[in-house]
């Protein structure tokens, strides 16, 4: 039996890693034993041992977010299966290629009240982009490269357009041994086929045909919302520049990076783009956006306004990013190539752009930011739109930042305007959970190589305090940078901050916890940051130690509030004066 265990499930696992499985991330557990053990013998692929099945799906997700590659994570079976679910919502929402292997119980111990047995068929229903059971181990040839398709399957699954979750149920019977340690996986699989994917490529008279609409366009404008994929920020930007369009660089985008050749690109958008006044003198004749959801909520509702102008999503993979249901026409093409492919089409050719509308948003970008500028060097204390812009600012080339959910991605994408070169900017964005943040930073830390930086709220970092547990144990070194402002930040922002007492109860969430305890336990070096400024000399400092810290920022939600209506008073002040001076003129 213990061979016939170890030939099945060694086939599947080193059908695994040849077809590009680098990372697994296991959990405690008696039913995943086969696979678990095998694991830890096969020279191919690194493991990760995790005590949280919340925290290592989180973790892998890290791995997969940073790598480009699928992820694995290996748990028993019962609860522990379900909770991996938070994880699968988040990497089929923000496409991330992710691996679900869930040991099960064999077939006669379900529905007769066996310990730790549930139903795993298709437990995360449509959330999973695809779901096999497979067989309980056996002999033969046939079910030997049954285990290694379905294995090689599984990975081609999780990496096609859009990438996302595929979840695999194992059953094992007793034993669960898989044959003395000598025996080696490798090399065991028979029958992968080989994968290969290619980019949907729009064909060229498509391409010619789109070249001269937009060539033809008088305010044409760009949008590159978040998208992480190589190439894509150059590409994007060289594009923009040949049509002498604005170019509106999300932070997620990769186009506000330093140095990028770039002369078209407008970040403090979010700062103006809200003032009625402004955003209804500024009407595009075409639209053509790139990525996912903005990070702007008034950028993306303004977008939404003009249903009556062309406005062009490129989707790669049947998403349609498309919530204000604005878009006239989804391009279904890979959006570096399609760039790349305009370029090449528009060579030599003179566009018909409105030289006055691209100055027109260069003019109050750059207004926008000096008024913002102004009001925040008059604090003299550190506040949350200064600690995103410097966590940002002291990233070193190659650094990562993945910015938290609720306010900490907002003032990233609010008052960051360009980022380091070769920096990379991350976030969860797919379904937008504050759960998994500490986690999912970890996993970038362990498979980005790189300094990395996780700018997260204080709720956010207490909700996922168990993926901490990796920095010690896998000897990583991440700078968290904790807005702590004892509670739910961004609810001071809503309509329910008017409900008095109710509000503190129910959405204000005082914790009165003292993260540094925490972050102590867990080995992180604690840094407090009081002064503008000292939250990138403190991020600086720790990468260049090389130590995982926590900088501890300590904010008042009220007059966090008070500063951000501040900000904006400043700047419609200033771009007001800007149209003004325009319309005398």
């Amino acid at each position: 039996m213990s061979e016939t265990l170890f030939r099945y499930a060694g086939s599947f696992l080193d059908a695994l890693v040849r077809s590009g499985l680098r990372d697994l991330v296991l959990c405690p557990g008696s039913r995943s034993t086969p696979l678990a053990l095998l694991a830890h013998r096969h020279r191919g692929v690194r493991t990760w041992m995790h005590l949280d099945e919340r925290s290592a799906a989180f973790f892998a997700l890290g791995l997969a977010k940073a790598s480009g590659k699928p992820a694995a994570v290996l748990v028993t079976s019962g609860t522990a299966a379900a909770n991996l679910f938070p994880a699968v919502v988040e990497a089929r929402y923000g496409q991330v290629p992710l691996l679900l292997l869930t040991a099960d119980r064999p077939p006669e111990a379900h529905d007769v009240g066996a310990l730790q047995t549930i139903d795993q068929q298709h437990l995360f229903g449509r959330h999973a982009k695809w779901f096999q059971s497979l067989l309980l181990p056996e002999e033969g040839e046939e079910a030997l490269r049954h285990a290694a398709v379905t294995a090689a399957r599984a990975v081609a699954a999780a990496l096609a357009d859009p990438p996302g979750p595929v979840h695999l149920n194992l059953p094992f019977r007793e034993p669960l041994i898989p044959g003395p340690e000598a025996w080696s996986p490798e090399g065991l699989a028979r029958g992968v086929p080989e994968l290969s994917a290619a980019p949907r490529r729009l064909p060229a008279a498509e391409v010619e045909r789109l070249a001269e609409r937009l060539r033809r366009a008088r305010r044409g404008l760009m949008v590159a919302g978040p998208f992480d994929r190589p190439g894509f920020a150059e590409a994007a930007a060289e594009l923009a520049a040949v049509l002498g369009w604005p170019l509106v660089a999300d932070a997620f985008s990769g186009t506000r990076a330093a140095g990028l050749p770039a002369p078209t690109r407008v970040t403090a958008y979010d700062l103006w783009i809200r003032d009625p006044a402004i955003a209804a003198g500024l009407e595009p004749d075409v639209l053509l956006r790139f990525g996912a959801l903005p990070v702007s909520k008034p950028l993306w509702q303004w977008l939404g306004r003009w249903r009556t102008v062309p406005h062009i999503a490129v989707a790669p993979g049947g998403i349609w990013p498309d919530p204000t249901l604005a878009a006239g026409e989804i391009l279904d093409a890979d959006p570096v190539l399609l760039c790349r492919d305009l370029r090449e089409a528009l060579h030599g050719l003179a566009g018909e752009g409105d030289p006055s509308w691209l100055e027109r948003w260069l003019d109050l970008d750059s207004t926008a930011r000096a008024a913002a500028q102004d009001r925040l060097a008059a604090e003299s204390a550190v506040h949350e739109p200064g600690a995103a812009s410097e966590a940002v600012a002291a990233l070193p080339p190659a650094g990562a930042l993945l910015a938290g959910n609720s306010m900490p991605i907002r003032d990233v994408d609010t008052f960051a305007w360009e980022t380091p070169p070769g920096s990379r900017l991350f976030a969860n964005r797919g379904a937008s959970g504050i759960d998994g943040v500490v986690s999912t930073a970890c996993g970038i830390a362990a498979a980005h190589g790189g300094p990395t930086v996780c700018l997260i709220g204080d709720l956010s970092f207490f909700h996922d305090s168990n993926g901490l547990l990796a920095v010690r144990r896998f000897g990583l070194a991440p700078v968290f940078v904790v807005i702590d402002n004892d509670g739910g930040g961004i609810f001071s922002f809503l309509p329910q901050a008017e409900h008095g007492e109710a509000f503190e109860e129910v959405f204000g969430t005082p914790h009165g916890l003292d993260l540094r305890l925490l972050a102590r336990l867990h080995g992180l070096e604690i840094i407090p940051a009081e002064r503008p400024g000292d939250v990138r000399r403190a991020v600086s400092g720790a990468i260049a130690r090389g130590v995982p810290a926590m900088v501890h920022v300590r904010t008042d939600r009220r007059a966090n509030v008070a500063l951000h209506r501040d900000v904006a008073a400043a700047v419609a002040r200033a771009v007001g004066a800007t149209v003004v001076g325009e319309r005398r003129q």
